[in-house]
């Protein structure tokens, strides 16, 4: 009786597993917004508490004030986004003959260099395939793409400005969602968990995106490579994909100095010198920033990256860590449910 009882219970738990990532896949345009403005909501209470902890004299900033400043910095950043996007979508267009030209120049180079004529009929077939695509209909493509981010983005808008007049009300509706003592302190304990991890984490994660989207912005400008300043920006963005993020900011701009220079050494400075940054940066800086407050196993978090980029797609890969972290302090807190978040830890310690 009691193995067909756990078996049910076994069961039940992988219906529901099955069905929770049913309905996050066919549920993905109304989810991921949400999922997107719940992080930015927590991003800027995050860089509130940071304003909010300035002292001038005896004077701190209120919490409206941070709140203030926090979306200004918000607004600007989309802005920035949208500004850099539409302007690389022209730049590019005009500079794709040229790039399709130093392609096959630099074919035919390494083809020289080693002897090896199979691979200049491979460059001459690449670049004439090349010049077969039809760039309008890439850049209509693109352009799309853009539509709808911005479509998105309006959406997010909305959302993380609604849960900001919501949170102020969250207190009173808690006391009255829970009206014992011991059940409302402990969904204030969770919550407050998760927010505390979010904070942290986004912050950290932020901080350090921005300098390593600076330093390879001012890298790749000194070395003339074109749209650094979209590379710098996607780089910032990229930061927050753990590992994967990183090996495709860099291999974009390096495959971008092969085809716009004649010479190989811009890629290798792109490559020995942006890489040994992110390296220093995310092996260095970050853990002793981080600390082992997320305390999640970094097999967990390549696990998690690839199970929600499935789902979600890039979005997924970007929100696979905070998303990980909210399960696991909500599994901890269940007896049924705790072995679940055990794994996903890195020392098995959850609170």
């Amino acid at each position: 009786m009691t193995g067909y009882i756990r078996f049910i219970a076994v069961a039940s738990a992988l219906l529901v597993l099955a069905l929770s990532v049913y309905f996050l896949i066919i549920g993905r345009s109304l989810l991921i917004p949400l999922a997107v403005a719940i992080i930015v909501w927590y991003l800027i209470n995050a860089l509130a508490s940071v304003v909010s902890r300035v002292r001038i004299g005896g004077w701190s900033p209120p919490r409206w004030l941070g709140l203030t400043v926090s979306l200004i910095v918000i607004v600007v950043f989309v802005a920035v986004f949208v500004e850099i996007i539409s302007g690389t979508l022209g730049s590019a267009m005009e500079a794709g003959p040229r790039y399709q030209e130093n392609f096959s120049r630099l074919a035919d180079k390494v083809s020289g260099l080693f002897g090896i004529k199979a691979f200049a009929d491979v460059g001459s077939f690449a670049s004439s395939l090349l010049k077969q695509i039809n760039i309008g209909k890439l850049i209509s493509t693109v352009a799309n793409v853009v539509g709808s981010i911005a479509g998105n983005l309006s959406v997010i808008i909305i959302y993380v400005l609604f849960l900001l007049v919501e949170q102020q009300h969250f207190n009173k509706k808690l006391d009255a969602l829970f009206t014992d003592p011991a059940k409302r302190q402990k969904v204030r304990d969770v919550l407050g968990r998760i927010s505390q991890e979010m904070q942290t984490y986004l912050w950290i994660k932020t901080l350090l995106a921005i300098l390593t989207g600076m330093v390879t912005w001012l890298l790749l400008w000194w070395i003339g490579l074109d749209f650094a300043g979209f590379w710098g920006f996607l780089t910032f963005l990229l930061y927050y994909v753990p590992t994967v993020g990183s090996i495709v900011a860099l291999a974009l701009p390096v495959l971008l100095a092969l085809v716009q220079f004649t010479s190989l050494w811009p890629a290798f400075i792109i490559l020995v010198v942006v890489g040994g940054i992110q390296t220093v940066i995310a092996n260095l800086i970050e853990p002793r920033m981080m600390g082992r407050s997320l305390n999640l196993s970094a097999f967990v978090i390549i696990v998690s990256l690839f199970v929600w980029g499935a789902i979600w797609g890039v979005t997924g890969m970007l929100l696979c860590v905070p998303l990980t972290v909210m399960m696991m302090i909500v599994f901890a807190e269940f007896p049924a449910t705790r072995p679940v978040a055990v794994m996903l830890s890195a020392d098995g310690k959850v609170r």
